[in-house]
C-alpha cells in the first residue's frame, strides 16, 4: 500500500509553525520542506567575500540589489528555494514584494556555494531555478 503525500503549496508552507527551540531553516522544493543544514565556516566566509564585493560593484553602478540567504525566492506555487545569494537588476526590481518580504519571480543572478553535505540537492532539486530564467 502506498501512501499518498500532499505537497504543499508556498503559501502554505509559510503558514507552518515551527517549534521556537528549532533552529533550522527550510525551503520548498517540488512542494516538500527540505531542512537546511548550518553552513560551515568556509561557505559563509565565501558567502561574505561574494557579497561585500557584489555589493560594492551595483551600489557603484547603482545596478541592482544583491540580498543573502535566508530569503524565499518564491519560483511558483510549491518551489521556494533559498539560494546563497540573489540579484536583481533595477529594470526586474518588480519581483522584489516589500510587503510579504519575498522574492516573488525569477532573479538575475542565483549564487549556490556547494557544500559537501548539499552539493548533490543544489545540483539537483535546487537546478529548478534553471526552469524559470527561460
Amino acid at each position: 500500500m502506498s501512501v499518498a503525500v500532499k505537497k504543499l503549496t508556498y503559501w502554505e508552507f509559510r503558514e507552518l509553525e515551527f517549534d521556537q527551540t528549532n533552529s533550522n531553516l527550510y525551503e520548498l522544493l517540488k512542494g516538500a520542506i527540505v531542512k537546511k543544514a548550518a553552513p560551515s565556516l568556509i561557505h559563509q566566509d565565501i558567502l561574505a567575500n561574494i557579497l561585500v564585493e557584489m555589493r560594492l560593484y551595483t551600489r557603484q553602478k547603482e545596478s541592482g540589489k544583491v540580498l543573502p540567504a535566508p530569503l524565499d525566492v518564491v519560483l511558483d506555487e510549491e518551489n521556494a528555494p533559498q539560494p546563497d545569494l540573489v540579484y536583481i537588476s533595477k529594470e526586474n526590481r518588480a519581483v522584489i514584494n516589500m510587503k510579504e518580504q519575498v522574492i516573488l519571480g525569477t532573479p538575475d543572478l542565483v549564487v549556490e556555494i556547494l557544500s559537501p553535505g548539499t552539493a548533490k540537492r543544489d545540483k539537483t532539486l535546487k537546478k529548478i531555478f534553471t526552469n524559470h530564467l527561460a
